[in-house]
């Protein structure tokens, strides 16, 4: 007599796995993710400011790299306190920079106070250049046939007269560098300030556990 097989049961929910996870399954809610989004927009300003100070950091590292040569072949305490002076800007835009990156209140005002620092450097420097310049040294430059050559151009008044085109051309060229540095740096420094009220409202108004995603990050 043949042995009765029992019959074919469908295995229960216990033999099975867990069902498979959905794109929206998480620990976050639906509600987390708004939040999330919130907080992106209220961070476009810290991330436009610290891509700001980046660009102004490294352009100020450059000129002052670019310049310490020149110094090393002609050098002057002038061009020297100006390389320093170029070089410490750019590090400090720099931890500025980072600063900002974390949202630190304190980050913008130490930016717009490093842009001014640039500003009186640069506007010092140019002042100093107008009030050293000396035109009479071109007189050494000339030789003696330049110089009767000069005399003798009706309407010129010789090497005075060049000498006084060549002193103003100097002044003219380093008071339009002043001039631009107040309004470029000026501007600057004035951007820098505006900046605190968006740190300020962003450190209110988003939830710690987001900031904390936004460090860690580095968004």
């Amino acid at each position: 007599m043949m042995e009765q097989q029992p019959p074919l049961v469908p295995p229960g929910p216990s033999s099975v796995g867990p069902p498979p996870l959905t794109l929206a399954a998480g620990p976050l809610t639906e509600q987390d993710f708004i939040l999330i989004r919130q907080a992106a927009f209220r961070r476009r300003a810290i991330a436009a400011t610290v891509r700001v100070a980046s660009a102004s950091s490294a352009v100020t590292l450059i000129i002052a790299v670019l310049a310490a040569p020149f110094v090393a072949f002609d050098p002057s305490w002038q061009a020297a306190l100006v390389v320093l002076g170029l070089g410490a800007i750019g590090v400090v835009e720099h931890v500025g920079g980072k600063r900002m990156r974390k949202a630190d209140p304190s980050a913008p005002r130490l930016l717009a106070w490093n842009q001014l620092a640039l500003l009186l450097l640069i506007v010092a420097y140019c002042a100093a250049q107008i009030a050293t310049y000396s035109a009479g040294g071109m007189g050494a430059m000339v030789s003696p046939e330049s110089r009767d050559a000069l005399r003798g151009m009706s309407g010129t008044g010789g090497l005075d007269q060049l000498e006084a085109w060549v002193r103003l051309g100097v002044w003219a060229f380093y008071g339009l560098v002043a001039i631009l540095s107040v309004g470029f740096q000026g501007g600057m420094a004035a951007y820098y300030f505006t900046r605190r009220k968006h740190v300020v409202a962003y450190l209110a108004q988003t939830p710690p556990w987001i900031q904390r995603v936004f460090t860690e990050t580095g968004t």
